[in-house]
């Protein structure tokens, strides 16, 4: 009796051992299944219509605050970005790999406009890019192959 006992035993264990594998390699699974499909897009990006994006992606939620580059002042008004536009963002990623929100001019540069933007994530060689899909309002950015890259080497400053 005491040996059916231990046998009973070391199978209720053996089918703990393997539940508790399965329910890693599961969570594993899901784990791996939500990182490849919702990538961070938090970072800078720069796009054709001259102007620098810094993004930030909380959840679901995507900012960015868009300044124009100003490449044609002189060298000494390098830190003096956003005087032809900046622009603010707010939009939802999808799980269909979309980014659809609203933009908004403020009053830093000389154009004053608004709408609605919608962006397809992409990467091609390691380098993520946003390409605009749909856009109300004259959102400037206007490259079928790509609205925004990525900068390279651009390191995100630690929260304290």
């Amino acid at each position: 009796m005491a040996k059916r006992k231990e046998q009973l035993c070391i199978i209720g264990t053996s089918r703990s051992i393997v539940r508790f594998t399965l329910f890693i390699t599961t969570l594993l699974v899901v784990d791996l299944v939500f990182t490849s499909c919702g990538r961070n897009l938090t970072g800078t990006y720069t796009a054709d219509d001259g102007g620098v994006y810094y993004m930030e992606q909380a959840g679901n939620t995507l900012w960015w605050a868009g300044l124009s580059l100003d490449r044609q002042l002189p060298a000494d008004y390098v830190w003096h970005r956003g005087l032809y536009f900046t622009n603010v963002f707010r939009g939802t990623t999808n799980s269909d790999n979309t980014v659809v929100g609203e933009w908004c001019d403020v009053s830093r540069g000389v154009t004053l406009n608004s709408g609605t933007l919608e962006v397809r994530i992409g990467s091609s060689g390691g380098v993520t890019h946003l390409t605009k899909v749909a856009a109300t309002g004259g959102f400037g950015a206007t490259s079928e192959s790509g609205l925004c890259w990525r900068v390279r080497g651009v390191r995100r400053v630690p929260e304290r």
